[in-house]
């Protein structure tokens, strides 16, 4: 939970910071298919990483 809301925190200040926080939240995710919580998050920082594609 932490990681991804840092990424969200540095969204408008530090885009490339905020990058590799949604990406190290999506690695993490990984590691919990089962928990919907826990995926929450996955898709918070996929919808982080389509902004700046």
């Amino acid at each position: 939970m932490t990681v991804i809301n840092l990424s969200i925190f540095y969204v408008e200040s530090q885009p490339e910071k905020s990058i590799a926080l949604a990406q190290e939240t999506l690695e993490i995710a990984q590691q919990f298919p089962q928990l919907p919580m826990v995926q929450k998050y996955a898709e918070a920082a996929r919808q982080i990483l389509d902004t700046f594609s």
